[in-house]
């Protein structure tokens, strides 16, 4: 989309743990051994059982996951991101400094 003034667009969403109901992976979620379960790793998970049977397709759970990290990006503090931001910039200057001096 070309609209003057406008950097950036994407999915406003105010708890990130929330995206499980936009998608299919609610019906499987409620059936997680943990409140909070991640759906990456956690015993127990429902969502990973159905994405490992084959019942729930692995493009959706991609794909939440996908917006899940997006989300959580979009909501971190300015302070983490800074932190990261100073992290990356860190890491090409070791990369520019190693070519350097080859």
């Amino acid at each position: 989309i070309d609209t003057p003034g406008v950097h950036e667009f994407g999915l406003v969403i105010d708890n990130p743990d929330s995206l499980a109901e936009v998608l299919e992976i609610s019906d499987y979620a409620e059936s997680c051994r943990f409140k909070d379960c991640k759906h990456i790793n956690e015993p127990g998970c429902a969502v990973l059982k159905a994405v490992n049977s084959g019942v729930l397709d692995y493009k959706v759970y991609t794909s939440y996951l996908k917006l899940r990290r997006e989300a959580w990006h979009f909501s971190a503090s300015e302070h983490e991101k800074r932190k990261k931001e100073k992290s990356f910039t860190k890491l090409v200057e070791e990369v520019k400094n190693r070519k350097a001096n080859r």
